[in-house]
């Protein structure tokens, strides 16, 4: 899903010309890296799993470093509206359905 997410911020940043999509498109990269790295190994050693979220941490930074003060235009604040709301309802679903395994996980 986060993956997902950001092939869609990145094609809606350019058509909108935003750098707020960019960046948390960027930040979807890196969550959903972090996600695979933790289905990948789900045993892994905690310097593994702390470097990947370091990682994690470092993408948005550098990003943020990256276009700060760049003169980039205004963005088309419509189409930054509607993909924020997919955003969120993205956020939204991943929460649920993290929450319907653990109950079932769980038994509660």
């Amino acid at each position: 899903m986060n993956l997902g997410t950001f092939f869609l911020e990145v094609a809606a940043g350019v058509k909108a010309r935003s750098a707020s999509l960019w960046g948390d498109a960027v930040d979807f990269l890196s969550d959903g890296l972090n996600d695979g790295v933790s289905l990948a190994m789900p045993g892994a050693a905690a310097a593994i799993r702390s470097k990947t979220a370091l990682f994690n941490a470092a993408c948005p930074l550098a990003f943020g470093i990256g276009i700060f003060d760049t003169g980039a235009p205004w963005p088309d604040w419509f189409v930054v509206g509607i993909i924020g709301a997919l955003a969120i309802s993205s956020g939204v679903a991943a929460w649920r359905r993290a929450s319907a395994e653990l109950k079932a996980d769980t038994g509660h």
